[in-house]
């Protein structure tokens, strides 16, 4: 009989360990996903904000092309860490305003 409860002790003890792990690794998981979607959403508005003053660039005359260029340049030192994986890609589409707005 003590046998029988010590091993149904045992049980309901690795039961509630089992469930504790679970919770903590869903709580973990939850907190990684919601780290991700934060990182997307930062790239996202970095991108947006760049792409905008490029799109001034491109818009701009010769006349304000020298200030339009010094906002490109403060906009990409501030949000062009933030745009992870469309870094390079940033990059390019700013050079390439520039050009244009230059030709």
């Amino acid at each position: 009989e003590r046998q029988r409860v010590d091993h149904q002790k045992r049980e309901e003890e690795a039961k509630k360990k089992a469930e504790e792990e679970a919770k903590r690794k869903a709580a973990e998981e939850a907190r990684s996903k919601k780290s991700v979607e934060e990182i997307r959403r930062q790239e996202q508005k970095s991108t947006l904000a760049i792409r905008r003053v490029i799109q001034k660039v491109r818009l701009g005359t010769p006349d304000n092309f020298e200030e339009l260029q010094k906002e490109l340049k403060a906009v990409l030192d501030e949000e062009l860490e933030n745009t992870g994986s469309q870094k390079q890609r940033m990059m390019e589409e700013s050079d390439k305003g520039l050009e244009q707005a230059k030709a």
